[in-house]
């Protein structure tokens, strides 16, 4: 769906409390419990309950991952995705995984990666390394595939083999090797 005018209001709509009239005595409740943000990229914890004659009758907690994107038009979309369909995003807070139980393979194995991921990052300090196995092109027409990381101030770059500094999103990184 798309038509929200500001990442603001769409945002706004993905985090506020709903609540659906199944019929029959029967109701649902959707609440977002956490959210953090890397980029455009909301993560959430929600917390769905199912009601009968005004009783939980089911409560599930569940990750979820809102993808916003801005269309050409000015207006932002998103698309959502659960722990339980393997997100291939590994920045989730990892300290939410200790208060939500896994729901199934996928979850287990998008958990452990993104746990080897937060790992790798941590070990990124200035004089490490990043050897990728194909070569990376960047915007200039140069590519690389090692590149040591340098900061400067509270940012992390990285140092390419012809001596420029160029920026590396996680994404990336994680498809990385680092060398101590």
């Amino acid at each position: 769906m798309s038509g929200w005018h500001s990442r603001a209001e769409l945002v706004n709509h993905l985090t506020r409390d709903q609540n659906t009239d199944n019929g029959e005595g029967r109701s649902t409740t959707w609440k977002v419990l956490k959210r953090a943000f890397r980029g455009n990229n909301l993560w959430t914890v929600i917390e769905r309950s199912d009601y009968t004659q005004g009783a939980v009758a089911n409560s599930v907690k569940f990750i979820c991952l809102f993808m916003l994107q801005r269309a050409g038009d000015g207006t932002w979309a998103y698309k959502d995705v659960s722990a339980s369909m393997g997100p291939t995003y590994y920045n989730c807070p990892t300290s939410w995984f200790q208060e939500v139980p896994v729901d199934g393979e996928y979850d287990h194995l998008w958990r452990k990666a993104c746990l080897e991921s937060q790992l790798r990052r941590k070990r990124l300090r200035p004089g490490v390394r990043i050897e990728f196995d194909r070569d990376i092109r960047f915007s200039d027409g140069c590519t690389g595939r090692l590149f040591e990381a340098v900061r400067s101030g509270s940012n992390l770059f990285f140092k390419r083999e012809d001596g420029r500094y160029v920026r590396l999103s996680h994404r990336l990184i994680d498809s990385g090797r680092v060398i101590d």
